[in-house]
């Protein structure tokens, strides 16, 4: 039986051999460093959409120094390929695809009026 941070892993180790994220890291150690942030970010997502444990994804996704808005799309596709899988049901599927908005929102978007040079400013 697979786990959330196993398919994790493997999403992105298939999007690292892909070419799709290779490019974009300068070595496997700040790859594996990106992963280890997103397997946090997933299982925050779920759990806030569950309504259990105390981890503000925002927060955790903010301690990605890595993390770009394109990396939401690839979160996006994640959570539909684990609802495909049955990792999780419809509806927390479709629960963590809208947070994901949600949290681009405000990650990327409300803060960048206040300093276009760096939208994760407080």
């Amino acid at each position: 039986m697979r786990t959330v941070p196993t398919y994790t892993h493997d999403f992105y180790a298939r999007a690292y051999q892909g070419q799709r994220m290779s490019v974009r890291f300068q070595d496997l150690v700040a790859f594996r460093s990106f992963v280890t942030y997103q397997v946090r970010l997933v299982n925050a997502v779920i759990s806030r959409v569950r309504g259990v444990g105390s981890n503000d994804p925002v927060a955790i996704a903010r301690l990605n120094t890595r993390l770009q808005l394109e990396d939401l799309d690839e979160l996006k596709l994640l959570f539909q390929e684990m609802t495909l899988h049955r990792l999780l049901s419809e509806e927390v599927g479709q629960q963590c695809l809208e947070h994901i908005d949600l949290m681009g929102a405000v990650m990327f978007f409300s803060e960048c009026s206040k300093n276009p040079g760096n939208p994760r400013a407080d």
